[in-house]
């Protein structure tokens, strides 16, 4: 994969792909937190073949540049970030895949850019709307504690600039990624430090998301989730009624990091959405 850089926004932003070629669909991995473009080596690997593929580092995540205003991190931002790096493939047919926090930003993207999507997935994560109605709840409220700790002033930069390894290394042993499983300490350098904003501007707009006007996702989507997961419980048909029409929902034994302990399971539940979604076109 090779990294490419640009000035979005004012912002150096940067992501890694492999060489385009027009006949291909595009593949777009987005990431979580604390992690790098890195976490998908094991699905971009298998896809690179037959795909274009694009895995942007979020905002903050060297090189990307880190911005001091918080709302420079909010899901807006971050789609328009998105929709300028996706230029280039504007002809192909788009599968956007999210895991964590990046799976908010692959349902605003997928909302805004509605029928140029061909599908979605989302894994061990879910757009910002159902994550709020969920905090309504006393169970996920409690497995989200982490989220209310970032929002301190200071404290938790200070900590991710003097602990970023053991946070990080902490994070993968709650989630229950193996340590064989964990990604090398070079592929994650400034996975904590930089984002640490993502979650405040994630987590300030929350609540606003339930009285703000959305749109149902157009395209299919196939929601992957492992059952031992330490951060959110497994979701349910029902919340996710008004979020899409099309909606498949598949519950794995396996942790928060799924695509990372089950590769080859969940590339083959990936290759088989695929080719159900393919455009006949690209087939």
């Amino acid at each position: 994969m090779e990294l490419q850089t640009s000035t979005i926004r004012g912002l150096n932003t940067g992501w890694l792909t492999n060489p385009k070629q027009d006949n291909r669909p595009t593949l777009l991995f987005l990431h979580g937190f604390p992690d790098t473009p890195y976490c998908w080596n094991l699905q971009t690997d298998c896809f690179a073949e037959d795909y274009n593929i694009v895995v942007p580092f979020t905002r903050g995540l060297p090189p990307s540049e880190a911005p001091q205003q918080v709302d420079r991190y909010n899901p807006d931002a971050t789609t328009l970030d998105l929709i300028k790096i996706l230029e280039p493939y504007h002809d192909n047919s788009l599968f956007i895949v999210g895991h964590d926090l990046g799976c908010v930003y692959a349902s605003r993207l997928a909302e805004t850019l509605g029928r140029k999507v061909t599908g979605l997935v989302l894994i061990n994560g879910m757009d910002i709307r159902t994550f709020a109605k969920r905090l309504r709840n006393p169970t996920q409220a409690l497995r989200s504690w982490y989220m209310y700790l970032m929002q301190v002033p200071l404290l938790p930069d200070f900590a991710a600039k003097h602990l970023e390894h053991k946070l990080q290394m902490l994070a993968y042993k709650k989630g229950g990624l193996p340590p064989e499983k964990q990604p090398d300490a070079h592929e994650l350098t400034g996975a904590v430090t930089g984002p640490l904003n993502q979650y405040r501007a994630f987590f300030r707009r929350t609540w606003d998301e339930l009285t703000r006007p959305h749109k149902k996702i157009k395209c299919p989507v196939l929601i992957l989730f492992g059952d031992q997961d330490a951060f959110l419980t497994p979701p349910t048909t029902d919340e996710f009624m008004e979020f899409a029409d099309d909606v498949a929902i598949r519950i794995l034994h396996g942790n928060h990091w799924i695509h990372r302990e089950q590769p080859e399971t969940i590339n083959d539940i990936l290759t088989q959405f695929f080719a159900d979604n393919r455009e006949p076109d690209h087939a």
